[in-house]
């Protein structure tokens, strides 16, 4: 459900235009050329990307305001899909043999192990205190969350089917779900416990992300896995970017989407500008 190469796009659209379909204009190249580079995650003028180097995956940090460029691991196992807020850094690491969640202060250096569980923790999101994970401690993948203040964890999600690829923003996760033997997109409150659909229809949907009521996911119901988006109440969701080739793996913040494809045959940075469409739908890149 998720690949390797990022775009990203300046988002300069109100939710309200969701309705009426979006374009995206004027990308340009943010990061290209070898190694692979992808899984973005956004927060303010911060890109945080996984990097493919000497065969193993690092976690790095772009500054899109001055460009500068900061390796943030370089361990000999896999560090990948970040998820950032503030100066709060997460992704899933494979250094102790299997995938665990980990933990870095951007302003201090300091690195906390999250968990360290006999199964698999899987792609983390971080918003404030919390940090929610896919984990299959059960068999299954189910979701927990982890309270960085108190230490706390507790599962969020205990379905016989699976959830994965977790967002999250306030009290409100959403995530991939193939409980209908087909992934969806479904949302959890942490305030109320409530949980229920976002997306539900033919075609997988994947790799959700939020700002605010604005939810945006990789989606396969066309020709080729396009990114379409709704707000949080639900629906089938709009195209924002399809054709002519896969995307994948969206970001969001503020005025800033962020995604990947391969285009030229390699996996790729790119910014762009994401407005209010005519009511046709389909935006091409």
């Amino acid at each position: 459900m998720r690949g390797w190469v990022v775009i990203l796009v300046v988002v300069c659209v109100a939710l309200a235009a969701i309705a009426g379909g979006v374009v995206v204009e004027n990308e340009t190249a943010a990061v290209t050329g070898e190694p692979d580079q992808g899984e973005p995650a956004l927060y303010g003028d911060v890109l945080a990307y996984q990097e493919l180097d000497n065969e193993t995956f690092d976690i790095m940090l772009l500054d899109l305001t001055t460009g500068e460029v900061r390796r943030i691991t370089g361990d000999a196992d896999d560090s990948m899909y970040p998820s950032l807020y503030e100066d709060r850094l997460v992704w899933e690491d494979y250094r102790g043999g299997s995938a665990d969640i980990y933990l870095c202060n951007l302003t201090t250096g300091d690195e906390v192990r999250i968990t360290n569980g006999s199964g698999e923790e899987l792609d983390p999101a971080v918003w404030g205190d919390r940090i929610v994970w896919a984990e299959n401690r059960s068999g299954n993948f189910d979701l927990f969350v982890h309270n960085i203040a108190t230490g706390e964890t507790a599962r969020i999600t205990d379905h016989p089917a699976d959830q994965r690829e977790p967002a999250l923003w306030g009290d409100v996760v959403v995530f991939a779900d193939n409980r209908y033997d087909d992934w969806d997109i479904f949302l959890y409150d942490l305030s109320t416990g409530e949980e229920r659909e976002v997306c539900i229809i033919p075609g997988a949907q994947g790799s959700p992300a939020m700002h605010g009521d604005l939810v945006v996911w990789t989606d396969t119901r066309g020709e080729v896995k396009g990114i379409y988006g709704c707000t949080l109440s639900g629906g089938t969701g709009v195209p924002i970017l399809t054709g002519p080739v896969d995307r994948h793996a969206p970001a969001v913040r503020d005025d800033t989407l962020a995604w990947h494809d391969e285009r030229s045959g390699s996996q790729d940075i790119y910014l762009g500008e994401m407005v209010e469409g005519d009511g046709a739908g389909p935006a091409g890149g």
